[in-house]
């Protein structure tokens, strides 16, 4: 049945009418060898295609004709449970969950669908506000915090990061420290498998729980989620999400406004809060800064974009994959593999720079502005030695050593960075060192004006921890973990 996993990738990319079709066609192959069990992994990929277009109602009397005939298949009632709260039936929902939690969910059978149900399972607590039951399914779930959910032992849908669903349950129960805990964690698991319509998913949850919990800046950020939430639904064409996020606004309108956080807080003032503090020693989640083919992946604070690729991007993944260190731009460049040519190649041209916007300076020159690499190194590591020498001076309280550390430190620095080379010939190129900085800086400054419009809070991170100039360097005022 290895043939209904193909829907995978697409479905996880939010390809939703491929992922639908390659369903299909899984679907007519393993009926030929076992119709049921392909019957069922294919039910699976439509339930979570059709609900993300915003037609699971065409799903309805389907999903009851297998429940009638397999009414002792408690996951097939889960699922009839969650399409009732998300088809606006309540009171049908309660029926369904009721039913499912007489034994405390004990009797949900421990195989492969276990996991998947207890997700379906917390997404209906969660819509319903059931706090008895919430309580008990963010017990079960809470040991699998670190997992995703993956259906029919990997042939079927993923529904994503645990923590989602633990974030939901916490939200229904009102502690806010944990469910924020948990979809920061969701987004970025999610971010990492490329599962762009559950990150968009997580994004508006993770609005709306801000939204509840109503803290100082809580709207705001709020706003920034919903409104990432809604571009990638419209990119995506999932109806039912564009759907809900719009019906809090009109359609044109900036959902990052405090309205659109207050239109979600309304429709969740009515469950109760109970503020807990978040698990001692959590770990934090990961920041991610990742090529992937021609888009990137920034995942910061929660907060995930999908940018096209840019040269400015290249520049900045060197940057914070390097804290502290400081690039020429020169090295920069070549780093990158956007500019400067390797060392043994010569000068760039004026044709190679032009080719990658770096252009020469009328009149400049087509003169050499790479120093000799070895020299350049042993600058470098004389450097480097001179402050760990420093550093032990310090610690021994070694006056006169520190001082004339610090002199020579001042004076290999001075040599390096005066004309960051030797002779004439390194001078006479400083027109075209000052043009390559030049567009160097605005690639970089491009770039983080457009994550800022796609995650604010990165973006303001970034103006405040990248220094740009003749040499470059990301220091950020506390340590960043990333991802590449």
């Amino acid at each position: 049945m290895s043939c209904c996993a193909w829907p995978s990738p697409a479905l996880l990319d939010g390809r939703l009418s491929e992922a639908e079709r390659l369903a299909e066609e899984g679907m007519s192959v393993g009926h030929r060898v076992q119709g049921r069990v392909a019957l069922a992994i294919f039910g699976g990929y439509l339930v979570w295609v059709r609900r993300a277009q915003g037609r699971l109602a065409e799903l309805d009397a389907v999903v009851r004709g297998m429940v009638d005939q397999n009414p002792q298949t408690i996951n097939r009632h889960a699922v009839l449970a969650f399409m009732a709260t998300d088809l606006g039936r309540p009171a049908e929902a309660r029926e369904e969950f009721e039913r499912l939690a007489a034994r405390d969910f004990s009797d949900v059978p421990l195989d492969l669908r276990w996991l998947p149900t207890m997700a379906v399972l917390a997404q209906v607590a969660a819509a319903l506000g059931d706090r008895a039951r919430a309580v008990r399914l963010y017990d079960l779930l809470r040991p699998h915090a670190g997992g995703v959910v993956v259906g029919a032992s990997g042939a079927g849908p993923c529904l994503g990061s645990v923590s989602r669903y633990l974030g939901l349950l916490a939200t229904a129960l009102g502690r806010w420290d944990d469910a924020e805990a948990h979809f920061k964690d969701a987004i970025a698991v999610n971010a990492r498998m490329r599962a762009r319509p559950l990150v968009a998913m997580t994004q508006f949850e993770y609005g709306a729980m801000l939204s509840a919990r109503d803290r100082p800046g809580d709207s705001a950020r709020a706003g920034e989620f919903v409104a990432a939430a809604h571009a990638a639904a419209r990119d995506l064409d999932m109806a039912s999400l564009r759907d809900r996020i719009e019906a809090l606004g009109p359609p044109d309108a900036d959902l990052r406004r405090p309205e659109a956080a207050s239109a979600i807080r309304a429709r969740d003032k009515s469950r109760p809060a109970l503020a807990v503090r978040a698990p001692a020693g959590a770990a934090p989640s990961a920041n991610v800064f990742r090529r992937d083919g021609e888009y990137w992946t920034l995942v910061y604070e929660a907060g995930v974009s999908r940018l096209k690729d840019a040269k400015g991007l290249h520049y900045l993944a060197a940057l914070i994959h390097r804290p502290e260190r400081e690039f020429h731009v020169l090295d920069l460049a070549a780093i990158t593999d956007r500019a400067a040519p390797s060392v043994g190649r010569g000068a760039p041209t004026a044709d190679q720079l032009a080719a990658d916007d770096l252009h020469l300076a009328a009149g400049s020159g087509q003169t050499s502005a790479i120093l000799d690499a070895r020299a350049r190194d042993a600058y470098k590591r004389r450097v480097g030695e001179l402050r760990d020498e420093l550093a032990q001076a310090e610690r021994f309280n070694d006056v006169d050593r520190a001082t004339r550390l610090r002199e020579e430190i001042d004076f290999v620095s001075g040599e390096l960075s005066a004309a960051y080379g030797f002779g004439a010939r390194v001078r006479k190129a400083a027109g075209a060192d000052e043009q390559v900085r030049k567009n160097v800086t605005n690639c970089i400054r491009n770039s983080v004006a457009r994550i800022s419009r796609s995650n604010p809070a990165l973006g303001r991170h970034l103006l405040a921890a990248v220094k740009t100039g003749v040499f470059c360097a990301y220091r950020p005022e506390r340590p960043v973990t990333w991802e590449s």
